[in-house]
């Protein structure tokens, strides 16, 4: 699995920020909440790394195994030059043993847009307090919004900045491991 999560597109005309999901542990090993994960030895594991000439990304599918992916040249977006890929499953002990022999470094990237200020004059739809310029929205106690609303006015041309984050669920697979659930136009 690539870190997608983390990816953001920038905001003007329109500024959708801060969609987080509430519930920190779920019976079906859902972790919305970095801090609950950590209770799953996995977690701390699963990441990016990176050494002199390599990426490697590393997550988990639970029960102490991992999905590896290993990229010539460095991590996607910071040296990865598309070519130069292998992917195969390790155990912990074997992941941890690949990363002692490569001398691979543990890295957290972030985009330069998290956090980003509305541009002058921008819509804000959203801004974690007030969703009025949703249809029939819903708000979770600690003001999250709920899936399925659309605005209230269309929207031609934008610009779009949205953060969000998806949860840690190792022993689900494909989509069903997160989904931002972001559907713009009526689509």
């Amino acid at each position: 699995m690539s870190w997608m999560g983390k990816g953001f597109g920038n905001g003007a005309g329109c500024l959708l920020a801060c969609l987080w999901m509430t519930t920190c542990l779920a019976q079906d090993g859902t972790y919305a909440d970095p801090a609950a994960a950590a209770a799953d030895p996995d977690f701390a594991i699963q990441g990016e790394y990176v050494a002199d000439g390599r990426g490697v990304q590393v997550a988990a599918l639970g029960d102490g195994k991992f999905h590896v992916v290993t990229f010539a040249g460095g991590l996607p977006g910071a040296g990865w030059d598309g070519t130069g890929r292998d992917e195969f499953e390790e155990d912990a002990a074997g992941v941890q043993a690949l990363i002692n022999d490569l001398k691979l470094k543990r890295i957290e990237r972030s985009s330069p847009t998290l956090g980003a200020k509305p541009p002058k004059g921008a819509i804000v739809l959203f801004d974690g307090k007030n969703a009025d310029l949703f249809k029939d929205a819903k708000l979770t106690e600690d003001g999250l919004l709920l899936a399925g609303t659309e605005t209230v006015h269309p929207y031609a041309d934008f610009r779009l900045h949205a953060e969000f984050r998806i949860p840690y669920k190792p022993m689900a697979r494909g989509q069903g491991r997160g989904n931002s659930g972001f559907y713009l136009q009526s689509r």
